[in-house]
């Protein structure tokens, strides 16, 4: 089973995250919290999460790609020598 998710995909999921947990520290807001230290806090962790989210992303698609272009070239390779032979 070929895990393929396109970097549009990772982008789009990384950014819903991003919103969710920005939607979450806002929370906070509407509970009338008027310690801003706290929403600080909670706005920074969820950046920090977002960010996070989005590199692991950023690095599986790359891993998939890296898999499909050298599936790829085992595929020109092994084509090229049973030509040699042929």
């Amino acid at each position: 089973m070929k895990c393929v998710l396109t970097k549009g995909q990772a982008l789009a999921e990384g950014h819903a995250c991003e919103q969710s947990a920005r939607r979450n520290a806002m929370d906070v807001r509407y509970f009338h919290c008027d310690d801003t230290a706290l929403e600080t806090d909670l706005l920074q962790n969820a950046s920090k999460n977002a960010g996070d989210m989005i590199n692991k992303f950023q690095i599986l698609f790359n891993r998939t790609r890296q898999a499909v272009i050298t599936g790829e070239l085992v595929e020109i390779i092994t084509g090229a020598a049973a030509s040699e032979e042929g």
